[in-house]
């Protein structure tokens, strides 16, 4: 079982500990509304596959009763919030996640993932946006909007998982919190955008329509890892773990596959996992050994060129650096890279402890 402990939302905390302080305002007002509608959702008794989606908006009366610090909200000055909200109930096979220590799918009894929206680029609905400001010490306020999908299974208990459904939902939030005022600061100080041609690279459909179990493989236990080492990946991932850190002790956080995943990616090994895609090629035919694997890598830069024009973006990974790599370059180019992020994440997290430990000890003193 889950040993939870005392949280330090009350204690101070900065962005040198990977966490954007101004965000954590919202994280529980977010939570509960959704929360509140999950739950009715699952009361309701759905049929199966028959999705439920709904566009939850928190106005900034319902904020304001979470703001503790008005000089801390200038700095990400949030005056109303939208989730689109997605959710479904689905047959226990259909719902599965990585079992990290067992590296393949199994059944779960829920899965949650979200979506934070850009600044708006147009007329956009599903957009960040500047607003007028609703209080004298800024000169502007931000909508913000995000979205949240749930689905879930007969073997969801509401007994046994109510207290992971609620850990989990918080989890999202603050992950994409982090990206909606990363995105917010460079907005508001006329910096570079995020860039996105790495991630959708990474993380996009099977445009080239390869054998689906062969692309699955490859994107689950290569490219993912590749999306995850993004810079600002990293930062939400970070911001995430503060759910975690929050309720549980650190034997117990590191049971989790949030800690299982950093510690995967600070150790990525590109070998291992190319003689595992190769059993997972024969298995489906035996003469695409060897083969699909170059097969995959010029399919990933081709789209990662088409996506840096798409995007219009001077991408500090040029296209044309990986155009020169052949397939041993650029499994090492970006086993590096993943290893690194891993690496930041393990500390970044470890550092949240040592800081709610000392501050544990302070309130002792």
């Amino acid at each position: 079982m889950m040993k939870y402990i005392k949280e330090f939302d009350s204690y101070k905390l900065n962005e040198a500990l990977g966490i954007a302080e101004a965000t954590l305002f919202y994280v529980n007002v977010i939570k509960a509304k959704i929360l509140e509608e999950i739950l009715d959702y699952m009361d309701g008794r759905p049929n199966l596959d028959n999705q439920e989606e709904m566009e939850v908006e928190i106005p900034f009366t319902k904020i304001r009763r979470y703001v503790t610090d008005w000089n801390l909200y200038a700095d990400f000055p949030v005056s109303e919030i939208t989730v689109n909200l997605k959710m479904i109930k689905k047959r226990p096979n259909d719902v599965k996640l990585k079992d990290i220590d067992l590296d393949h799918l199994v059944q779960a009894p829920f899965k949650m993932g979200g979506y934070a929206s850009p600044f708006a680029r147009g007329r956009e609905k599903e957009a960040a946006r500047f607003k007028d400001p609703v209080k004298l010490n800024t000169d502007h306020s931000i909508s913000i909007h995000m979205e949240i999908d749930f689905e879930y299974s007969a073997n969801f208990r509401m007994d046994r998982h109510e207290e992971k459904l609620e850990l989990k939902l918080e989890s999202v939030v603050l992950h994409e919190l982090n990206h909606v005022y990363e995105s917010y600061k460079r907005k508001s100080k006329g910096e570079k955008e995020i860039e996105y041609t790495t991630t959708w690279a990474s993380i996009g459909s099977n445009r080239r329509r390869r054998p689906k179990v062969i692309f699955d493989y490859w994107q689950d236990n290569f490219t993912d890892y590749i999306y995850m080492s993004e810079p600002h990946e990293v930062r939400a991932y970070i911001q995430e773990a503060k759910a975690y850190v929050d309720k549980l002790d650190l034997m117990s956080f590191q049971r989790t596959s949030i800690w299982k995943m950093a510690k995967v990616m600070q150790g990525y090994d590109s070998t291992k996992f190319r003689k595992s895609f190769d059993k997972v090629v024969n298995n489906y035919n035996p003469e695409y050994v060897g083969k699909i694997t170059d097969v995959l890598v010029k399919d990933f830069i081709a789209e990662y060129k088409r996506l840096s024009l798409e995007f219009k973006e001077e991408n500090a990974i040029k296209p044309e650096l990986l155009s020169k790599m052949d397939t041993n370059q650029f499994f090492d180019f970006w086993q590096k890279k993943i290893r690194k992020a891993g690496t930041t994440i393990v500390k970044k997290m470890l550092r949240l402890y040592t800081y709610k430990k000392d501050r544990e000890e302070e309130l002792l003193d």
